[in-house]
Formats: structure tokens, C-alpha cells, sequence
């Protein structure tokens, strides 16, 4: 079972270098993860400073010991100073990341598609 998860990050402008270099970082490791096959940023062309986290588990446990790594930990403590604080933000509020979770069709039963 492929587990698929999205998220948008809003960066702060003043901390877009320092939150590109964390990305980088956390990418790196977790690339080199047993059960990770893709751990990706990209930067949103519409809004400004708003990057898009992709990542693609082999399964549950893949993904449950990612949260257990050094590299994991270590963006964790930083990401949230990194982040656009809870505000309005074009008529919009903007909040924690939110996160999206997938299961890809090939792990469907065939009957189910």
C-alpha cells in the first residue's frame, strides 16, 4: 500500500532562504529512508513564497519511523517559526499546513475500481 501525502506551507518572506536550506535538509534525509520513495518541495507560481510537500510512503510503518529520525525532529523544531503565522491573507485565513493523506488506486481491489 503507497501512502501519498500533500501539504502547502506558507513561508514567512523574512525566512524563505532559511526555510528552503530546512527543506533541503529534511528532503536529503528522508529520501535515504528505507520505505520512502519521494519526499519533494516545489514552490507554488501563483502565490508567492508557498510551497507544495509531496511525499510517497511504501507503508504505514515506512512512514511511522520517519517521525522517529534525527532529520525529522530537527525540522520540526524550526518549521513553525518558518511559517506564515495564523492570519488573513487575501480574504482567506491561513493556518496550520494542512496535510492531505492518499492511498493510491493500485492498492484498490480490482473489483472496488
Amino acid at each position: 500500500m503507497t501512502i501519498v501525502i500533500r501539504g502547502t506551507l506558507p513561508v514567512r518572506a523574512d525566512k524563505r532562504d532559511e526555510a528552503i536550506a530546512a527543506f533541503i535538509a529534511v528532503s536529503e534525509g528522508s529520501e535515504s529512508e528505507a520505505g520512502c520513495q519521494v519526499y519533494r518541495f516545489s514552490e507554488d507560481v501563483r502565490e508567492p513564497n508557498t510551497f507544495i510537500i509531496t511525499e510517497h510512503w511504501d507503508d504505514e510503518a515506512a512512514l511511522g519511523g520517519h517521525f522517529q529520525t534525527p532529520h525529522m525532529a530537527a525540522f520540526t523544531s524550526i518549521v513553525g517559526d518558518l511559517l506564515v503565522a495564523a492570519e488573513k491573507k487575501k480574504g482567506r485565513r491561513i493556518g496550520p499546513p494542512p496535510l492531505v493523506l492518499f492511498r493510491t488506486l493500485a492498492d484498490l481491489p480490482a473489483a472496488r475500481l
